[in-house]
């Protein structure tokens, strides 16, 4: 694995980001499934799981503010974790990297955005 990527078990039910918090990192699932829960006015709402293959954390990074979602493992995870400094370096490489990761991230802020006007 890259020596940017720090790995990172977690067990089921641990909480690996809070919605509200600060996030310096990005999160890649190795293996195991996570449940991603937004807190709103209305109460807790899953809003998607997430499995192998996907990453999350992204929202605090490229909009330099606090987590807008909490992610629980639903089961034992083995993730990748990625600082934003080690992603800023990768990206300056690979521009690619950053273009799909503001895409999915643009995607879930629309589909959030969707499902909570009802």
């Amino acid at each position: 694995m890259n020596p940017f990527f720090k790995n990172k078990t977690v067990p089921r039910g641990a909480f690996i980001i809070q919605q509200g918090q600060s996030g310096d990192s990005i999160f890649l699932i190795a293996r195991g499934r996570a449940r991603v829960i937004v807190n709103s006015l209305t109460g807790d709402r899953q809003v998607v799981t997430l499995f192998a293959g996907d990453f999350f954390g992204e929202y605090a990074l490229l909009h330099g503010t606090h987590q807008n979602a909490t992610v629980v493992a639903a089961t034992p995870c083995s993730l990748y974790e990625l600082k934003q400094q080690d992603l800023d370096s990768i990206c300056s490489r690979h521009q690619t990297i950053r273009v799909v990761i503001e895409q999915v991230d643009g995607e879930r802020i629309k589909n959030t955005d969707h499902s909570e006007r009802g």
